[in-house]
């Protein structure tokens, strides 16, 4: 499916997952919605945060600072912030629910490269069309191998 059909698709109905009553999974991983956040802007920021050689200068910068400002002509704009978005496939539980439900999830997070702001993130879940619930011991395919795993 390209861009443009996932961006059609994503016009249903949607959940905002802004609070922690909620549980995704991913194959074997299951992670509470305020961890999964954290971990999802901790990786992008240990990303931009490696080192890279400017190949001007042959200095080392962070991936970050280059993206702090840029200059176009004579003109140096001021980079506020940078923003990603990315749709995965997951399985939602609601809790208290005893199902699982299968869907994409939309997470949308806005970074500030020069700490102006606080880093941002939303997610949607969008499930399936179908009404199909899943049973609460059937992620990672029927096993009952599934994870909380130390960092969740």
């Amino acid at each position: 499916m390209n861009k443009i059909e996932m961006e059609m698709n994503m016009s249903r109905k949607y959940i905002p997952l802004n609070c922690d009553d909620y549980i995704v999974g991913f194959g074997k991983d299951i992670f509470k919605i305020s961890r999964f956040r954290e971990l999802v802007v901790q990786e992008i920021r240990e990303k931009l945060m490696r080192q890279t050689s400017n190949t001007q200068q042959q200095a080392q910068v962070t991936i970050i600072k280059l993206f702090k400002d840029m200059t176009i002509a004579e003109e140096n704009l001021e980079i506020n912030s940078i923003q990603f978005q990315f749709f995965q496939d997951c399985q939602l539980l609601t809790i208290g629910s005893k199902n699982w439900q299968t869907g994409k999830l939309k997470v949308q997070i806005s970074i500030s490269p020069q700490g102006k702001h606080a880093d941002e993130i939303y997610i949607e879940f969008y499930p399936d069309d179908s009404d199909k619930l899943l049973p609460l011991d059937s992620l990672g395919n029927g096993s009952n191998n599934m994870k909380f795993s130390e960092l969740y």
